[in-house]
């Protein structure tokens, strides 16, 4: 009599959890495409933020740690906090970011050692670091696998001065800027820094400038332009897929 009592309930209940399994994943899709896709790519592959679609994610190595990064966010980065979402809606998030673990549908086509060739040889080198070698007038690259998408990376090779982001503050990175002084005198370059009283900016040359505002007439903020090149003309097609491959390969 009791075995005729449980069977059907131990028939039902795979069942059951797998409909509530699903009902937890296309919540969490729901809920990433919503809050999450805008950095990290509908596919989860990656843009302005790393690409989820890795089987090891190192700010979070378990579902408390990336649990605890989608509610608080990552202090002095782009990565804020949503204290929008609910405790069973960050569980079903971190399911769903879960699911993407080594199914990246848009890994680099390129050729990793050829890119890191072009890259050498090329200004690349010369305004960037990797590793400690290279120049200063760029971001250092060393670890930009884990924090940039390939989709972003090839456009800040071909569109760089679409490629500005905002870090946890909403201060614009590597924004170029023109100062009239009330000289008469112009100077442009990268801002590195502005407050109420003052503006640091640095050159194409790598020399460091700082202006009291009391001495500006004007800031002309140029969002759309940046101080490195265009290369989109230089690189064919395939050598830009070389370079994102190397770079993507820098975690």
């Amino acid at each position: 009599m009791l075995l005729k009592i449980l069977l059907p309930m131990l028939l039902l209940s795979p069942v059951v959890v797998a409909q509530d399994a699903s009902e937890e994943m296309l919540k969490g899709k729901s809920l990433f495409m919503i809050h999450c896709s805008r950095c990290h790519g509908v596919l989860g592959n990656g843009g302005t933020g790393p690409s989820l679609a890795r089987p090891y994610l190192p700010r979070a190595s378990t579902d408390e740690k990336l649990s605890v990064i989608i509610a608080s966010g990552i202090n002095g980065t782009a990565m804020p906090g949503n204290w929008a979402l609910q405790k069973n809606d960050i569980e079903a998030v971190v399911t769903y970011v879960r699911s993407l673990a080594g199914n990246d549908p848009d890994s680099p086509a390129g050729d990793a050692i050829r890119g890191k060739e072009l890259f050498s040889e090329s200004i690349c080198g010369t305004c960037h670091m990797v590793s400690g070698e290279g120049g200063s007038v760029g971001p250092d690259l060393t670890l930009v696998g884990q924090r940039r998408g390939r989709h972003f990376m090839t456009s800040a090779i071909t569109h760089p001065g679409q490629s500005k982001i905002k870090d946890g503050n909403g201060f614009y990175k590597f924004l170029m800027v023109r100062l009239t002084l009330k000289d008469g005198s112009n100077v442009a370059g990268m801002r590195v820094n502005e407050d109420t009283f003052s503006i640091q900016i640095r050159d194409a040359d790598n020399k460091f400038h700082t202006y009291s505002k009391s001495e500006i007439s004007s800031i002309d903020k140029m969002f759309e332009q940046s101080i490195m090149p265009s290369f989109a003309d230089q690189f064919s097609e395939e050598e830009i897929n070389d370079i994102v491959a190397y770079l993507t390969s820098l975690k």
